[in-house]
Order: structure tokens, then C-alpha cells, then sequence
């Protein structure tokens, strides 16, 4: 029998036994750090298809970040001052840094291979002779099956046009071999070729269309930038194939499908997100019901929705407890879900008075699970039957901080929490694995051969962790100190 038919074979024996949560010691180092190159600092997204894994990178992500601060506010520093955080002196050698990876995993073999790079192809204006790639990132990935039953994976590519307002817009690449990636026609003066959106992010699938959320959409003509819900029967198609669905003036952060419906997460910085759902019927933009309002009714609340998983017949909402020009003691993302009457609970976060009557954390937990520089829930997935959720923890930031590194020490680096039951939640790490400057799980992906984890480390490279159940590991480390 091969090396994965047994892995597989163990690892339907151990969903046999029913809900156990993975533990710290179930997961495995799975890739070479930043996949051998230290800029390597995101894994943005990650997706099951064809077989393999696929991850979706970004390089430099902060060196980036640092330029666009710098270019908008001079006295803004560039470089970085972290003395671990590596980025060139000058501004203009950014670029041609900015080449957005996606990575393949393959079961059988084990090896990661680049699957697509972005090219040097985009002249920057602001420098002569410079030349950076369409996409400086892939911030989603998924499966969509198309209209003739071809199964595409789609990559949501992001671009630096916040830096350089007058690079090319974000792209849209696809694939139905996991080989040959390509971008869907965005033809000048068709609606995709003019949406000039700084990136796309997840997709959902619902009634057989695509439905995306373009972020930071900046027109050509100058208008607000917005946060959009594209629909799209024939997504292949490109160009006019999208149109806009999303109320005007209601930006968008996160879309999922549940209980027969499309559940929307809607952006709002002063007064807190809110969840609204709807059909998707009749004429754009849709009606929408809102559930969740005001941000659930928390003083300073979480201003959008990060994550939305199904789990245990609810949808657990996972928020953005990041707010700025506010002390960080307010912080805290917060945990909720919708139940199938759209009545909801807070899970993890302040208790509170809304009008629909008190709401307690029923998990017993603050924001952030107890820490409030748990800023992001930024991603859930459900595994053998349990919820993990991985977080933000902005932390190490100021772990060289005299006023706080003391503080923050033993919480540096992201965590990862997991419930069997949708209530009680425990920590499986607290502390990046290990690594205080994995400051984030950012991917999550389930696959037949365990969980796959994705960190963010914008100072040493991303790191892909597989969490596999006890009785798997035994195998898969015995199979290692044989190859």
C-alpha cells in the first residue's frame, strides 16, 4: 500500500472515533519557511483541488505597507524600523519584490512546487526603468464549478495600486489543471476592466454563481473607494460577465451560504459591522435582512465580519476588533453566530444589552478569547467534527516596546483555538507554534490528508503547518526519518 493510501486510511480511522480536537503536538512543520525565500511573509489564502494543495503568497507584504504609509504621509518612516523586518532603502527597489506566488503541495510525493509566479511585466510610473507584477498577491482561493461542469480553481489576485495609484487593477486568475494559471478577460471599458479594484478576496458559490467581494475598489474616475459583492454566472467570461449586487454605500468584507441563503458582512468603522442575508433574487442590488447591527450592540465595537463558518447548524461569525486612534485596552475581536431562526449569541467577547435582551459570551470568554491584541478571528474552518479559529495577536509588534514588551511576552505570536461543541473553547497554541513571529494563522484549508495551517511572518517568511490526528502523526514521522 503507498505512502497516502495508508495516511488516508489512518485518518478515516480516526474520524471513525468521533470529535476529538488536534492537538499542539499533532502538527508538523510542512514546508520550508517563506518557501525559501524570507519575503515570502503571507499565507494569504489556500485551497484543495485536483489532489494538492495550493497556497496563495504574498513577498514583502510590509515592505509594501511601509511604502504606501511613507508615499502618503512622508514623516511616516521607510524602511521599517524593526530591526527584524528586512526591506531595501529605497522605495523604488519595492516592485520588482512584489511577485505574488502560489505554491503546490502534492500528497504523493510530499514536495512543494511553485505553480505560478506573477511576471516583471508592469511599468511603474513613478520610476523610470521600474517594473513590478500585475499581482502582488493571492488574497482567496476556491473551486468553482462552471456552467459545463468544468471545476476551475480561482485565484483573487491583489495589486499595489494604493502605492501607485496608476498600475493596472486587481486580477482574477483561473485554473483547471493546478498547472496553467490564467486571467479572466478584464478588456478596457468592460465592467471588470474598469473596476480598478486594489484586490479580490473569498468566494462563495451560491444558485450556481460566483459571488465575490472586490475590495478597495478605486475607479478610474475618481470616485470613493468601496468595498463591492460581485455576481457572476459565467465568472470564465470576465469583462461584462460581473455586475455589482451590493446596496451603494455598504461596503463588504466577508460572504457565506447558509440555512438557503447568501449571509453578507457589512463594513462600518464608527458604528460596527452589521449581517444582513438574502436570496439574491430579482433585480440588483438585492434586498437585504439584517440579523446582526451595530456591531452586535458592543461600546466600541468590532467594525466588520473576517470569517464565516458553518458549524454544528449555526454560522459563527469571526470580527475585526482592530480599531484605530482608540486605546488598545478596547481591543479585541469577537466571536458570534446566527442560528437557524437568525436569533444570534455572542460567543467570545463583552457582555452586553441589545434589544434583543443581554447577551453573554457563552464560551465564557473576553474578546480576543481573553486577550484583547487578539485583533483578527481572521480565519475558521471545521475539521473531524470540531471548529478551530486562528487569530490576529498584534502582540509582537510591540515586543520591543519598553512600555509593554514585559506585558505582551507571553502572549507573543498568534493563536489557535478549536471547540468540539461550538461553546467551550480551549487554546491549542498561544504563541505562533512556537514562533513569536508567526503574529498570525491567517489560512486555514481541510483536505483527506489533515488540517493545513497558514501563518503570517512579515520578519523571517510564512510558515504551513498539517495537522494530522495522533494516530497519523506516529506514521507520518516514522515515514520522515525514512526520506
Amino acid at each position: 500500500m503507498s505512502r497516502a493510501a495508508i495516511f488516508v486510511l489512518l485518518l478515516l480511522v480516526q474520524n471513525a472515533w468521533g470529535q476529538v480536537s488536534l492537538s499542539r503536538d499533532d502538527f508538523l512543520m510542512a514546508a520550508l519557511q517563506g518557501f525559501g525565500n524570507r519575503q515570502n511573509s503571507w499565507a494569504w489564502s489556500m485551497a484543495w483541488f485536483n489532489n494538492q494543495l495550493f497556497v496563495g503568497a504574498i513577498p514583502a507584504e510590509t515592505c509594501l505597507t511601509s511604502a504606501i504609509n511613507n508615499i502618503q504621509n512622508p514623516s511616516s518612516p521607510y524602511p521599517p524600523t524593526d530591526p527584524d523586518i528586512s526591506c531595501p532603502p529605497d522605495i523604488s527597489e519595492v516592485p520588482p519584490l512584489l511577485q505574488g506566488e502560489i505554491w503546490s503541495w502534492s500528497p504523493v510525493t510530499s514536495a512543494w512546487t511553485m505553480a505560478f509566479q506573477s511576471p516583471l511585466t508592469v511599468r511603474v510610473p513613478a520610476y523610470p526603468g521600474v517594473f513590478t507584477a500585475p499581482d502582488d498577491g493571492f488574497r482567496g482561493m476556491g473551486i468553482f464549478t462552471e456552467q459545463d461542469g468544468t471545476q476551475a480553481l480561482y485565484a483573487s489576485g491583489s495589486t499595489a495600486i494604493q502605492a501607485w495609484p496608476k498600475l493596472p487593477g486587481a486580477r482574477l486568475l483561473r485554473s483547471t489543471d493546478g498547472v496553467n494559471f490564467n486571467p479572466v478577460p478584464q478588456d478596457p471599458g468592460t465592467f471588470l476592466g474598469n473596476l480598478h479594484t486594489q484586490s479580490f478576496r473569498d468566494f462563495v458559490t451560491y444558485n450556481n454563481n460566483m459571488y465575490i467581494v472586490a475590495a478597495d475598489v478605486a475607479p478610474l474616475d475618481s470616485s470613493p473607494l468601496g468595498w463591492e459583492l460581485l455576481q457572476a454566472t459565467n465568472p470564465e467570461q470576465g469583462d461584462n460577465a460581473f455586475q455589482v449586487v451590493s446596496p451603494p454605500g455598504m461596503p463588504v468584507s466577508e460572504i457565506a451560504t447558509y440555512n438557503g441563503y447568501l449571509y453578507v458582512g457589512f463594513r462600518n468603522e464608527p458604528d460596527g459591522f452589521e449581517v444582513a442575508y438574502t436570496d439574491a433574487q430579482g433585480t440588483p442590488p438585492y434586498t437585504y435582512t439584517p440579523v446582526i447591527t451595530n456591531g452586535g450592540y458592543k461600546t466600541y465595537p468590532n467594525h466588520e465580519i473576517l470569517s464565516m463558518t458553518e458549524f454544528n447548524g449555526s454560522l459563527y461569525l469571526g470580527g475585526n476588533g482592530v480599531r484605530t486612534g482608540g486605546p488598545y485596552a478596547i481591543n479585541g475581536a469577537e466571536l458570534f453566530r446566527i442560528n437557524a431562526d437568525n436569533s444570534w449569541d455572542l460567543i467570545a467577547g463583552v457582555e452586553r444589552s441589545t434589544p434583543d435582551g443581554p447577551k453573554t459570551p457563552l464560551s465564557g470568554l473576553g474578546p480576543g478569547f481573553g486577550w484583547h491584541l487578539n485583533g483578527h478571528m481572521w480565519r475558521m474552518a471545521v475539521f473531524n467534527g470540531c471548529l478551530y479559529v486562528g487569530t490576529f495577536d498584534e502582540s509582537t509588534i510591540f515586543r520591543n516596546d519598553p512600555q509593554y514588551a514585559q506585558a505582551v511576552a507571553p502572549e507573543l505570536g498568534a493563536d489557535l483555538w478549536s471547540s468540539c461543541d461550538g461553546i467551550h473553547f480551549s487554546a491549542i497554541d498561544i504563541n505562533g507554534f512556537e514562533d513569536e513571529f508567526n503574529y498570525g494563522f491567517r489560512s486555514l484549508a481541510v483536505t483527506p490528508y489533515g488540517l493545513f495551517v497558514g501563518t503570517t511572518n512579515p520578519y523571517y517568511g510564512l510558515e504551513i503547518w498539517q495537522g494530522i490526528p495522533p494516530a497519523a502523526t506516529s506514521l507520518v514521522k516514522g515515514l520522515a526519518q525514512h526520506h
